[in-house]
This record gives C-alpha cells, structure tokens and sequence, in this order.
C-alpha cells in the first residue's frame, strides 16, 4: 500500500528496474542512504529505474513514526523523490507479501536489519541482494564490489545475464553450506520445583 493506504500493483513498475529498500528514519544509515537513493534514482530515473521504498519498525523500533506522520517528517529531513510506501513488516507471521516473495525469490535468508536492498530487473527477477551496510552507490558501473553494474536496468542482454550469474551465485552458495543440524538436546533438563 501506498503511504495513503491504497494498494498499489506492480504491475506499475512492468518493465522498468527496481530497487526496494526497507528504510527506517531513526536508523544510524537514514542520512547517508536516502542522500545516495536519491542520487540513484534522479540519474536513472529517466533511464527506468524506480526506487520503492518501504519503512520497517521491526529492527530496534527505528521506524516508529505512524504512516500519517512518516511522509511529513520523511520529506522534511530527507527530501525523497521516490515513493514511500506504508509501513511494513519484513519477517514474522505478517511479513509483506512483497518483502516474503522477494526473500524466497533470492536466498531465502530473513532480512537482518533495516535497508537491505534489492535489485529487480525489468523481467521481475532478483538481480541482488544487498546488506544493510552496502551504499547505494556501490550498485553502479565501476563497483569493485558489485558484479551487477547500473547498466543491469537498461540492457536486456546484460540483465538476463545477471540474473543467471546471480541465480549460479545462489546455487554455488548452497551447495558448499552444510546442512543445518536440528536443534535439539539429546538429554532435556528437568526442572522441578
């Protein structure tokens, strides 16, 4: 849902590169990342790509602020000029469908902190995921530490390709982790009181 509370389809953003955010104004990174979004987005938004941004409360409550408030003081210390949306939750029993499909879709892994980033490209696949701690403008051409370059949202071939690197990436990873051990006691404690 928007920050009005209507719902809002992607398939608005069809064919265009995405970049989801969950944002958090009281987050020690809320300066430095909306700044560099906001970089992003007036440099690509002519070129198709469309920054969706999605305040989250569940790390540390550093989103407190109610919708009806958030896109006044969001405006007034950040100044984005990309959409923010309700406030959502990004793990646990009410997880935004959006933000459950995108973790499925990419590792699986539960989002850890508030902005962590997501690549979609224009065919509506993950293109990456990135930390909390990764700024915005380490997505772009010439990053040492990303392998997708911003020309990800504007070349079909280039995109297509990503994705298959990424999705090769993923495979990779799972095959080498070890298999998760269950987590039980062989001799369970008994209190009496």
């Amino acid at each position: 849902q928007d920050k009005h509370g209507q719902k809002v389809s992607m398939s608005k953003y069809r064919d265009k590169g995405l970049l989801i955010v969950n944002v958090a104004t009281m987050s020690a990174f809320a300066s430095s990342m909306y700044k560099e979004l906001n970089e992003l987005h007036v440099k690509y938004v002519d070129e198709g790509l469309e920054i969706l941004a999605f305040p989250c409360n569940q790390f540390a409550a550093q989103e407190p602020l109610r919708t009806e408030y958030l896109q006044e003081t969001v405006s007034s210390r950040f100044g984005p000029h990309f959409p923010l949306f309700e406030r959502v939750d990004v793990n646990g029993p009410n997880t935004a469908v959006l933000f459950r499909y995108l973790k499925d879709k990419s590792d699986g892994d539960r989002i850890r902190w508030n902005f962590t980033k997501f690549l979609i490209n224009r065919t509506g696949g993950i293109a990456g995921r990135y930390a909390p701690h990764i700024p915005p403008y380490k997505l772009e051409v010439g990053s040492s530490h990303s392998s997708i370059s911003s020309s990800i949202f504007f070349d079909i071939r280039k995109i297509s390709r990503a994705s298959w690197l990424w999705s090769s990436h993923l495979r990779k990873k799972r095959e080498r982790m070890p298999p998760r051990k269950k987590n039980r006691r062989k001799n369970p404690k008994t209190f009496i009181m």
